[in-house]
């Protein structure tokens, strides 16, 4: 009998690029335009830190039927914003193995609470910010 071992890292990641609209998140006529931080001060944290967000996602991921039948392991990236009031938009799978992978890491991460949010010259400012999510089989 195979057991599934799943692996979730997370590494503040920030992308060099333009925050960007998807077509599965698109924010709303009184969405917040102000700039999108990638390196602030004070980063965004998931309630209780990293090792509260491991246990979040590891106790919501249920790896996809797929992905375990074609033994499809990786990395899923999932890119978002952190709101000033710690709400996360703008989800985005950066990096899909396949498999079905992206899509419940991409599930997963629309489960989260509301982080703290993120913070320059002592002030909540909008951060985007990617999670890493590993999924490994193993036998």
């Amino acid at each position: 009998m195979k057991s599934i071992f799943f692996l979730c890292t997370f590494i503040t990641a920030f992308q060099i690029a333009s925050a960007q609209t998807t077509a599965s998140e698109k924010p709303s006529a009184l969405a917040d335009t102000s700039k999108i931080f990638e390196i602030v001060e004070n980063q965004p944290e998931f309630p209780g830190g990293v090792n509260a967000m491991i246990k979040f996602i590891s106790s919501n991921v249920k790896y996809p039927k797929k992905a375990l039948d074609k033994k499809i392991e990786g990395t899923v990236v999932i890119q978002f914003i952190v709101e000033k009031d710690g709400t996360l938009t703008n989800l985005d799978i950066i990096r899909d193995p396949g498999g079905g992978l992206g899509k419940e890491g991409l599930r997963v991460v629309k489960l989260m609470p509301n982080w703290k949010p993120g913070s320059q010259k002592g002030k909540n400012v909008r951060v985007k910010m990617s999670a890493p999510i590993r999924f490994r089989i193993t036998k």
